[in-house]
């Protein structure tokens, strides 16, 4: 299964759990807190759903397409930072790429 699946499966499970009433905290009381419901699915996401092969070639083919001297991007958005980080962690689990070259440099 894809992450892009396995992301909207569990998210939306949980927020039917959240409309029926039958999402609960540790302690036992019911989620009656929209964005707490959201929080804890997207937390659930991390949990249950991992990223295959397939699916960092595909982040690597859209980081590519944005970091292009050429392309006109009008602003900075979260998700393609969050993409590159996972790429670049990808890449340095399998030393594709040297520690090296991410090392902040001292002034």
């Amino acid at each position: 299964m894809s992450h892009e699946n396995c992301k909207n499966k569990t998210i939306e499970k949980t927020m039917k759990e959240f409309e029926n009433k039958k999402l609960k905290q540790r302690d036992g009381k019911v989620i009656k807190d929209r964005k707490q419901a959201i929080a804890i699915a997207l937390s659930k996401v991390e949990d249950e759903c991992k990223l295959t092969a397939s699916d960092y070639k595909a982040i690597e083919l859209k980081v590519k397409s944005y970091l292009d001297p050429e392309s006109p991007v009008s602003k900075i958005v979260l998700t393609r930072i969050i993409e590159t980080k996972e790429l670049i962690e990808y890449y340095l689990k399998k030393k594709k790429i040297k520690k090296k070259l991410f090392k902040k440099k001292k002034y």
